[in-house]
């Protein structure tokens, strides 16, 4: 049953003078904990007091809000009795302090019982063969990890050794990085990052188990248009891999923001800035290249440039334009020409394929025809 308004705007009010949260920070903070809408003032603050006593804090200390700004959301929904008992189980039984509690409160821990917990940890440490202090670190770093059921993370590990990695590489890979357990290696997502690494990256399975975070590193978002920024931008040449250019460690660490004010270079013709419409061009060009020409990774990076080449103005247009000629000639092979695509000026490439015979001409007109109809492609 929905609250009337009036009630809802007390505990809004409430929450926001309790954290000493500005006007614009409300509305993010209801994005996250909607959730809290459905409670009175009472409840909702029992639940910021008992944060604060877990914390050893005033419950105005600005430690209060960071914490509640970045918990889970489901943290109003638990009782401020239950929400203490299974926080400070967590504190005592594997250590770590107000730290412990803090990295607790942003995970899940306070859903799971103190049974729960404990068995799952004795599974955990045995699967990965950890010490007591070893599983203390790790657990109080990452909480998360004990919120997959140890099932899951065994599944999981079998998976990723379903890719070549050997059951001690797996072994490190999610001792290094706990939260990696949850990653499921036979979804399309997590296949295709590793394809990439392997075989457009070029790097080893040796490399790949000892860059665990790499492995948690998203392909769209960083992995693909960093690293293809990296060979525009520092000119490095497509047989030098980012491993040998000592480059790597800056696709998984820094922000957009470090990243971008490391490597743009404004001086360049035309500048080359990494930014969203960068990284937004880049996933465009991936999609199609796998999607619509049908490449494979090894393909890819036989010709690497196709990654760097406009989609709309000249990849999509030349690549239609092949096809065209398949199509119309039975011993011509538009994949015989990739090189083409991403190296030749409209003038040569017009010169080395238009067919006058076959009234195939690669011009303006048509270059303006096709861009008309690929615009699907860069939506």
């Amino acid at each position: 049953m929905a609250r009337p308004l009036d009630q809802v705007q007390s505990t809004v009010w409430a929450i926001q003078q309790a954290l000493r949260l500005r006007d614009d920070q409300m509305p993010a903070f209801l994005r996250r904990h909607a959730s809290c809408l459905q409670y009175t003032p009472k409840r909702v603050g029992q639940t910021l007091q008992t944060i604060a006593e877990l914390l050893a804090v005033p419950v105005t200390s600005d430690k209060v809000q960071k914490v509640v700004i970045v918990c889970n959301e489901r943290l109003f929904t638990q009782d401020s009795a239950k929400l203490s008992q299974r926080i400070s189980f967590f504190c005592e039984e594997f250590g770590g302090g107000q730290s412990a509690a803090r990295a607790a409160l942003k995970g899940y821990i306070h859903e799971l019982s103190a049974e729960t917990v404990k068995a799952r940890a004795a599974e955990l440490k045995a699967m990965l063969g950890w010490t007591k202090d070893e599983l203390d670190q790790r657990v109080t770093a990452n909480p998360v990890i004990l919120t997959q059921k140890p099932s899951t993370v065994a599944s999981n590990m079998q998976k990723l050794q379903a890719h070549s990695f050997s059951s001690a590489q797996a072994l490190h890979v999610f001792s290094s990085l706990p939260g990696i357990v949850g990653y499921d290696w036979s979804s399309s997502a997590n296949r295709e990052k590793l394809m990439y690494l392997r075989h457009v990256l070029q790097l080893s399975q040796a490399e790949l188990s000892s860059r665990p975070k790499l492995l948690s590193t998203s392909l769209a978002i960083k992995i693909g248009p960093r690293s293809e920024f990296l060979y525009a931008c520092k000119g490095i040449s497509p047989d030098t891999t980012l491993v040998a250019s000592r480059l790597l460690s800056y696709i998984q660490s820094h922000s957009d923001a470090n990243f971008a004010a490391r490597f743009n270079n404004l001086s360049a013709r035309p500048p080359l800035v990494y930014d969203d419409q960068f990284k937004r061009h880049w996933q465009q060009r991936w999609t199609f290249l796998i999607c619509e020409m049908g490449l494979s990774y090894t393909d890819i990076c036989a010709c690497r440039l196709l990654l760097q080449t406009s989609l709309l103005n000249t990849l999509a247009p030349r690549w239609n334009f092949l096809i065209l000629l398949e199509t119309a000639e039975t011993d011509f092979k538009a994949a015989d020409h990739l090189t083409a695509l991403a190296t030749l000026s409209d003038e040569h490439f017009a010169q080395a394929f238009s067919s006058a015979t076959m009234n195939l001409v690669y011009d303006q007109d048509y270059m303006h025809s096709a861009r008309g109809s690929l615009c699907r492609f860069c939506s």
